[in-house]
């Protein structure tokens, strides 16, 4: 009665999901844990359900979760549910900068994979999906994080599961993104949009996701109005992480259009919103720096610049707005009267932009390694990176 019991509340949270529910979700994911033995599959996809929506902000009972994952010691072999679990929780960890305990999780997929690659090829996926995370948000290797990203895309398209390969292909225009390409990123971003019907946060995530594509393009007013339909969606949810991230975006097209007043108020909004994933706050806080130079307060750039800095330095590698976060806070050194802490910080961004190239096979490619569009404001500083030409 109670595994019946347990199925039951685990189908309720998965519908409850995609529905956008979120606080039903949770309730529901926590009855089916709480009713099914440990270990078993039913509560290994409870624990991916609850990890997803850690991800979106929603971290009562996250840390709880992961614990439960961590210390369980697995039996049987129930294929690729648990694969799932532990490459959700790993991606989690990436997220908060919990590297360590991420490279436990990344071990136990690595194992598990291999066993799960006879019995059930298409799992590999999720081997794929946490390769893909850690090489973009731990190892620094852009080209590889794309590769991953790719290959699980193809295993879920062979497999049938249509929402599952929607959110990978969302990874594969991100790892896109972070490579430069940014028109092949807005042509698999509309080819996902074609594919949903109806309003719900896997549409607005790859409206979102495309405003970036289009923001490293220029075209502005087209990101804000994709930003405007993500941004309601994400308020409904509520997907508080989300929300954070469209604010963000939205704050780099008004700052490009001048619209500086707007963009601080979003800027300092995301980086709030923020606050449990240091690398996206890194970038948020980059973008609020750039606007405050703009308005000509460089005191309070260099606040939030020195706080950006810091969260890199925690975190390691960041898959978007490195190089921004780094040439803010030389910008407000400069403007504060500090030209030699500024050429100091120009060289350490030169150094690591540098350094970062060199992981991209191919001279044309290394060429392309981007600065996000806000960075494209600060095209005096970029001067300075002597050798490089982004384009």
């Amino acid at each position: 009665m109670r595994l019946l019991l347990a199925r039951l509340r685990e189908t309720e949270a998965a519908a409850h999901y995609v529905l956008c529910r979120f606080d039903l979700s949770e309730a529901a994911c926590v009855e089916a844990m709480s009713a099914a033995p440990r270990g078993c599959a039913i509560w290994y996809q409870a624990a991916s359900l609850m990890i997803a929506l850690g991800g979106f902000g929603r971290l009562g009972r996250l840390q709880e979760v992961i614990d439960a994952l961590r210390h369980h010691q697995p039996v049987e072999p129930i294929g690729s549910v648990r694969l799932r679990a532990w490459s959700t929780g790993s991606i989690m960890l990436l997220v908060v900068g919990m590297h360590d305990l991420a490279a436990e999780f990344k071990a136990r997929v690595e194992r598990e994979g291999l066993r799960c690659a006879v019995e059930n090829p298409f799992g590999m996926a999720w081997v794929h999906q946490a390769r893909y995370y850690w090489l973009a948000y731990h190892g620094d290797e852009p080209e590889r994080a794309l590769h991953e990203a790719e290959a699980g895309a193809e295993l879920l398209e062979r497999s049938g599961d249509t929402r599952s390969r929607f959110w990978f292909g969302i990874q594969v225009a991100t790892a896109q993104i972070a490579l430069g390409q940014y028109a092949p990123a807005e042509a698999n971003l509309r080819g996902l949009q074609a594919t949903m019907e109806g309003a719900d946060h896997s549409l607005a995530g790859a409206q979102l996701h495309l405003s970036r594509a289009l923001l490293a393009q220029g075209c502005h007013n087209e990101a804000l109005l994709l930003q405007a339909h993500a941004q309601a969606q994400f308020e409904a949810g509520p997907n508080v992480v989300f929300l954070a991230l469209t604010r963000h975006y939205r704050a780099m097209a008004l700052r490009s259009l001048g619209r500086l007043d707007e963009a601080e108020r979003e800027a300092d909004a995301a980086a709030e919103g923020l606050a449990m994933a240091g690398s996206l706050r890194a970038h948020a806080l980059a973008t609020l720096g750039g606007v405050r130079l703009e308005r000509g307060d460089a005191a309070g750039a260099l606040a939030v610049a020195r706080e950006a800095r810091g969260l890199l330095a925690f975190v390691g590698v960041v898959d978007e707005g490195e190089a921004s976060v780094r040439l803010i806070r030389a910008e407000a050194l400069r403007a504060m009267g500090e030209p030699e802490a500024a050429g100091a910080a120009i060289a350490e961004a030169r150094d690591r932009l540098l350094s970062r190239a060199a992981t991209i096979q191919g001279p044309r490619a290394a060429r392309r390694l981007p600065c996000d569009s806000g960075e494209r404001a600060h095209a005096g500083t970029r001067g300075v990176l002597a050798g490089l030409s982004v384009e």
